[in-house]
């Protein structure tokens, strides 16, 4: 693989470097919500009333689901979330990033979880926050009635972890929940909160698109990330919500980890003088002999994070280390004349984390 390195001056600048910067938005049109019916019959619990009354007085009002968003075309084509025995008899195990480890996996089927959907009755648990700088994660919002399910398991604390771990169903189950340490605010010195904020919600074999109520992305970027990857088929509403993603609930600005929120497109160089500029949304260009293409990349960066973009089909890639953390302003360009006529598109990674994919198209 080629690695090419642009004559253009691509360094990243803090935002702050760029008077006047303001990156708007990308125009997209409205999702529509649709959902896919259930594939099999969900009995209620013979509890359910009961465990619906106790959720609504702990005001637990959603439960969450929390994956790469590499893993949506199969929610996709699936029309909903499966458990790992379900992907199994379908031949789609494992999916291109599994939750968890070989170890994580293994406990799952000693514990009973290998046919059970693991959710959160908060999106800030600390399983969510290891991985949200390892992956490109997304939040699916589920309806609290698929906890009123007959099968489901509620536990007190992490399903898969190697510590002492109490379960059980309806009411009973319920009460095994410290939801005070569930609601609090993170406390990550604290143990008892560590162990027991990872409470969690287990739901038998499958959960169709019409219990989902949204997917929650942390940037514009992130969300037509989701969209191209889901394809054409009917999907909930795919939102931008940056609360799901932060450290503490009350702060949507508390997050620290790197991310891409916006990337534009242009067929002309970017300076540091002209990055103010807000370019229109263009993917078709029409290609010149001393033509360029330049990403104009919007990213929060923490230190020591490495910048990387591939153009394809043509594999010329261009890197950058982003200085400290910061919000920060980087344009690769590639020369128009390595770029054929047709479909092409530019990924960009940060450190081991692909974060778009944008495809464009050249023409005579």
């Amino acid at each position: 693989m080629m690695i090419d390195h642009s004559t253009f001056d691509s360094t990243p600048y803090h935002k702050s470097e760029v008077q006047g910067a303001t990156l708007q938005s990308f125009q997209q049109p409205d999702s529509t919500t649709s959902g896919g019916g259930e594939r099999m019959s969900m009995p209620r619990h013979h509890q359910a009333d009961k465990i619906l009354a106790r959720l609504e007085k702990e005001r637990i009002s959603a439960l969450y689901h929390f994956t790469s968003v590499e893993n949506l075309p199969g929610v996709s084509q699936h029309q909903g979330l499966c458990s790992k025995c379900f992907l199994e008899s379908k031949n789609a195990w494992p999916v291109p990033q599994p939750g968890g480890n070989q170890q994580s996996h293994e406990l799952d089927q000693i514990k009973g979880n290998w046919d059970l959907i693991s959710l959160t009755y908060t999106p800030h648990t600390p399983m969510a926050y290891r991985k949200k700088s390892l992956c490109h994660l997304c939040f699916l919002e589920i309806s609290i009635d698929v906890a009123l399910r007959e099968g489901v398991v509620f536990t007190d604390s992490n399903a898969a972890g190697y510590s002492a771990q109490k379960r059980g169903e309806g009411t009973a189950g319920l009460d095994l929940v410290n939801f005070s340490m569930v609601k609090s605010s993170p406390l990550p010195w604290n143990q008892d909160w560590v162990h027991l904020s990872q409470a969690e919600v287990l739901v038998p074999s499958y959960i169709g698109l019409d219990s989902i109520r949204r997917v929650a992305f942390v940037s514009n970027v992130s969300r037509r990330e989701g969209l191209r990857l889901w394809g054409n088929n009917s999907h909930p509403e795919f939102v931008v919500d940056r609360v799901p993603f932060a450290n503490y609930p009350n702060s949507p600005d508390s997050i620290d980890f790197s991310h891409v929120s916006e990337v534009y497109l242009l067929d002309s160089e970017v300076t540091k003088e002209t990055a103010q500029q807000v370019p229109p949304v263009r993917n078709r260009f029409k290609k010149r002999p001393k033509g360029v293409i330049t990403a104009l990349i919007e990213a929060r960066a923490l230190e020591g994070t490495k910048g990387r973009v591939k153009w394809n089909p043509v594999d010329v890639e261009d890197e950058t280390d982003f200085g400290g953390s910061n919000n920060w302003l980087w344009w690769p360009s590639i020369s128009m004349s390595k770029l054929p006529v047709g479909h092409c598109s530019i990924e960009i990674w940060l450190n081991d984390v692909k974060w778009s994919v944008t495809p464009f198209e050249m023409v005579a």
